[in-house]
């Protein structure tokens, strides 16, 4: 019979080889469409995606200037990656119910879509380099050009968006589009012009939804005719959008989104 000290020791050896054991990563997620070119960086490989691939949790998608994706969620959350984007699921972590307690995910530039799951609104985090949203049951398109200035297209339901500087507005559905501008305001387009600029440049999904499946596709009616040869912005003011204004924290800037602002998150233009 082993002594009570070699018998510690035994099982001493027995946990610490049973912790050395890697743990297998959990699906949070599968790619059920893909049109190359696309990949999934995990641990430090870059690897091509395909379709009925699963996703996990610190994965980073990226898509070349065709590409296109669209995840499905195990809590029926959906996302679509549009092209020449870098998207990375921050942490999704989903109960036994597959509903997720916490689900964040980071775009770092380019654009995709999203739509709720199942999971309580409470959950979602998504963030940006300039921009982080909260939902209340939505679906809405975002994007992140190349000066990291962050665009929104609402379009049913709610989001809280707040900019780095810790300034917020409600956005309310209904083809509402905003972005982030100098000094953390949040602002809707001047006019038409900018608004269809914007539209036509940065949200692919908005002029065409063919490449989508229908459970990914959005009532982008409400949108309206986008003049395709607009990249200027020229004519009046638009009537007033459905984006409400909190009042910022800690501020004595009274400046409400909604001003006359044109510049981008670095205090230039951001066209």
């Amino acid at each position: 019979m082993p002594s009570m000290r070699a018998a510690g020791r035994i099982a001493a050896l027995a946990i610490s080889i049973m912790l050395a054991r890697p743990v297998a990563a959990e699906d949070v997620g599968i790619a059920i469409d893909v049109v190359p070119e696309a990949f999934v960086e995990r641990d430090g490989t870059r690897l091509p995606l395909t379709p009925r691939q699963t996703i996990e949790s610190g994965d980073v998608i990226l898509t070349g200037a065709t590409g296109n994706v669209q995840l499905t969620f195990r809590d029926k959350t959906r996302i679509a990656i549009g092209p020449a984007t870098t998207f990375r699921v921050d942490e999704v972590i989903l109960n036994r119910n597959n509903r997720a307690e916490r689900f964040v995910v980071t775009l770092l530039g380019g654009m995709f879509r999203f739509l709720t799951g199942d999971s309580a609104k409470s959950s979602y985090e998504l963030r940006t380099p300039t921009a982080t949203m909260g939902i209340r049951g939505t679906v809405f398109d975002l994007a992140v050009d190349s000066r990291r200035t962050t665009r929104f297209v609402g379009f049913d339901g709610q989001v809280r968006m707040c900019s780095r500087w810790r300034r917020c507005v409600q956005v309310v559905g209904g083809c509402t589009v905003v972005r982030t501008g100098s000094f953390g305001r949040i602002l809707p387009p001047k006019d038409k012009a900018e608004r269809d600029a914007t539209l036509n440049t940065l949200f692919p999904f908005v002029r065409d939804q063919r490449r989508l499946g229908a459970g990914f596709r959005a009532q982008t009616e409400r949108c309206g005719d986008i003049d395709p040869n607009v990249f200027l912005r020229v004519g009046p003011a638009p009537s007033p959008l459905a984006v409400v204004p909190e009042r910022p924290r800690n501020s004595d800037d009274n400046e409400q989104p909604g001003s006359s602002d044109s510049h981008g998150e670095d205090g230039k233009d951001s066209g």
